[in-house]
C-alpha cells in the first residue's frame, strides 16, 4: 500500500481505483487458494489461534452441506467465538481508520457506487441461492465497497494510517481479490469458489433477461434485473421435461421471467437454463412455458420432447 521508505506514492485516478475493486467484485476467475487461506491463517493468529482445517465448496449455496443452519443472532453470549472476533477486528479496524480523514467526498461516492451494486445486487442474490441461514459469514470479493472506500482515504486522500492497521487492511483486501465467500468456524473454514459467470446491465448492474444473471459451478443460480434481485413468484414440475423445473419471477416492468432447462442435452453433456419473459397475468408456470410455444397447458404437457 505504502511506498518503499516512507515516500508518498503517485495518488491513483479515483474511477480507475474504483474500477478496479469493481472488478474484483465481478470477477469469475477461479479462486486463488494459497492467497485467501493464508490470509484467513493471519486473522485466526489476530484472534490468537492456529490456523483452521480449510474446505472449499463450489458455491455458497454448496457451504450448506458442510456447516449446520445457523441464524445471526446478538448477544447470544458466544462473542469469543472464532466468527465473532473476526467481526470484532474487521468492525475495530473500520472504526479506528475512519477516525483517520473525513468522511464524505470522493471516498463516500465510490463506496456508493459499489454498495449499489455489490449490497443491493450482488449480495441478496448471492443469499437467495442459499437453502438455510449460516450464520455469520464474509463476502470475499463482495466486501470490495467498504474496502475501496477506505483505500481511496489513504491513496488518494491522503490520510495515515499506522502500519499495524495497513498490515490488517491488507489481509482483508487480499480476502477481496482472491476467493467469493467464506464462513469461519472454530476448527475449520468453510470457503466458497467464485461464481462461474456473472452478467450485468450497462451501468454494471447486475442484470441478465436470457438466463441467471449469477451462476456458480454447481449449477446453482440467481436472476437480476437492472441491479434488482428478482423475486420467485411460482414454480412447478415441468411435464415437458422430467425432473426439472419452470420456474416464474417477477420483473419490475409489468412483467415475469420464466426459466426454463433446455430439453435438448448440449455437446458437454449440460443442460442449459434460459429465461423466457411472459405477461405478467401468468400465475402458472406450465401456462407459461405453453404459451411460448402457442399450446395450451394441456397440449404443452403431451410433449415429448422440447429444444
Amino acid at each position: 500500500m505504502s511506498a518503499p521508505g516512507g515516500l508518498k506514492a503517485r495518488s491513483p485516478d479515483v474511477s480507475q481505483l474504483r474500477d478496479d475493486w469493481l472488478a474484483h467484485a465481478l470477477s469469475t476467475a477461479p479462486a486463488d487458494r494459497p492467497a485467501a487461506e493464508e490470509a484467513v491463517a493471519l486473522l485466526y493468529a489476530a484472534t490468537g489461534r492456529p490456523p483452521p482445517r480449510f474446505v472449499w465448496v463450489r458455491s455458497p449455496g454448496e457451504a450448506a452441506k458442510v456447516l449446520p443452519p445457523k441464524e445471526i443472532t446478538r448477544f447470544t453470549g458466544d462473542w469469543q467465538s472464532a466468527e465473532a472476533q473476526i467481526a470484532a477486528l474487521a468492525s475495530d479496524l473500520r472504526f479506528r481508520l475512519r477516525q483517520s480523514s473525513e468522511w464524505k467526498g470522493q471516498a463516500h461516492q465510490v463506496a456508493e457506487f459499489l454498495r449499489l451494486r455489490i449490497r443491493e445486487g450482488l449480495v441478496p442474490a448471492v443469499k437467495s441461492t442459499m437453502p438455510v441461514s449460516l450464520g455469520l459469514s464474509w463476502s470475499g470479493q463482495h466486501d470490495a465497497d467498504w474496502q475501496a472506500e477506505l483505500d481511496v482515504h489513504h491513496r488518494v486522500l491522503g490520510a495515515r494510517f499506522s502500519r499495524h492497521d495497513l498490515a490488517l487492511l491488507d489481509v482483508w483486501e487480499t480476502l477481496t481479490r482472491s476467493t467469493g465467500w467464506w464462513w469461519p468456524r472454530e476448527d475449520v473454514c468453510v470457503m466458497a469458489e467464485r461464481p462461474v459467470a456473472v452478467h450485468v446491465d450497462a451501468d454494471s448492474l447486475l442484470h441478465n433477461d436470457n438466463g441467471p444473471a449469477v451462476t456458480f459451478a454447481d449449477g446453482s443460480c440467481a436472476y437480476a434485473w437492472h441491479g434488482s434481485p428478482l423475486t420467485l413468484a411460482a414454480t412447478a414440475p415441468d411435464p415437458a421435461n422430467p425432473g426439472f423445473e419452470l420456474k416464474l419471477y417477477d420483473l419490475p416492468e409489468r412483467a415475469r421471467l420464466l426459466t426454463v432447462v433446455n430439453g435438448s442435452v448440449e455437446r458437454d453433456g449440460t443442460r442449459r437454463r434460459y429465461g423466457l419473459r411472459v405477461p405478467r397475468w401468468f400465475r402458472d408456470p406450465i401456462a407459461a412455458a405453453a404459451w411460448t410455444y402457442g399450446l395450451g397447458p394441456d397440449h404443452y404437457a403431451q410433449l415429448l420432447r422440447r429444444t
